[in-house]
Order: C-alpha cells, then sequence, then structure tokens
C-alpha cells in the first residue's frame, strides 16, 4: 500500500477590517447630541463645530451629520443671541430705575 500524504494545515490570518466611517458616525452622533443640546448656548454650538468639522468628507451619514450640525449650529447661535438680549434688557431696565 502507498503511504498516505500528509497535509499541512494552514492557518490563515484574518484581520478585523478597519472601520472606514468613524468620522461619519462620530459626526452623526455629534450632530445629533448637538442638535438636542442646543439650547445650552455655549455647550451646543462647540458641539455642532465639532460635528461639522468631523463630517466634512462626502457619504450618506457623512452629509446627515453635518446638517444636523449646521441647524444645531443656527439654532444655538440663535438661542445664544436671544440669551444676550434679554441679559442685556434686564441690565439695562435695572439701571434705568
Amino acid at each position: 500500500m502507498p503511504a498516505k500524504k500528509q497535509r499541512k494545515s494552514v492557518k490563515k490570518v484574518v484581520s478585523k477590517p478597519v472601520a472606514k466611517h468613524n468620522h461619519s458616525f462620530a459626526g452623526l452622533l455629534l450632530g445629533l447630541i448637538a442638535l438636542l443640546g442646543c439650547w445650552i448656548p455655549f455647550l451646543g454650538t462647540i458641539l455642532a463645530l465639532i460635528a461639522i468639522v468631523s463630517s466634512r468628507k462626502g457619504g450618506f451619514m457623512n452629509i446627515i451629520g453635518c446638517t444636523l450640525g449646521i441647524i444645531a449650529l443656527i439654532l444655538s447661535l440663535a438661542i445664544l443671541g436671544l440669551v444676550v438680549f434679554l441679559f442685556s434688557i434686564g441690565f439695562f431696565a435695572g439701571k434705568a430705575f
């Protein structure tokens, strides 16, 4: 009888795929958090700017993150302007009388 050939087992090393959408997911998440926190004047502005910067390249999640960041930035700046306006009215009204 012929001798059986032994096969050497070769293990293939499978590496985990590198996440390509880290920045887009971060931009989307920060855009959502900035939209929820836009009523806190400085926090919403800072988070909105970070969301816009982190989702600068094209892609579906990047576009949504950038859009949410822009909407949150506009709302946050409007609320910040309203807070400054109301404080200035209160400040000048207190000194006038």
